[in-house]
């Protein structure tokens, strides 16, 4: 694994890109240590790399918040992941593909993820760029 201070010590861009890498290994290898995934929001909050937008600003955010408030994070630390790599137009990996024996199943195809949240009213689907709501009398 690299040291916070090697990447900060590479050029921006492959700064971001690096640390879209190590998001990316911590969803299918060993989870990173929280104070490593919070040192590698910060790179991305204080990036001066354009390409990184205003909305993955607030995922690394909301992550930070997450993980020093040691709550759940799986979904904040996909958020930012996505939200980094759509900023660098960069593909998704094999690991796409990888079942839960993490042998590679290529018949899987790409998979969305959906979320459910129960409130007075009923987020029936979210996804990173779409939300549909509908209001259910309970």
């Amino acid at each position: 694994m690299i040291t916070i201070r090697k990447l900060r010590s590479l050029p921006e861009d492959t700064r971001m890109r690096k640390v879209i890498r190590l998001l990316e290994s911590n969803r299918q290898q060993t989870p990173l240590e929280r104070s490593y995934l919070i040192e590698l929001c910060l790179l991305v909050t204080e990036s001066n790399e354009k390409r990184v937008g205003d909305f993955t600003r607030r995922c690394s955010e909301n992550l930070i918040s997450c993980l020093k408030e040691d709550r759940e994070y799986e979904f904040a630390l996909d958020d930012l992941r996505y939200s980094l790599a759509s900023d660098f137009n960069m593909t998704s990996g094999d690991w796409d593909f990888v079942d839960d024996t993490a042998k590679l199943d290529p018949s899987g195809g790409p998979s969305v993820r959906f979320r459910y949240f129960w409130t007075e009213s009923v987020l029936l689907s979210m996804s990173d760029q779409y939300s549909e709501q509908a209001t259910v009398s309970v």
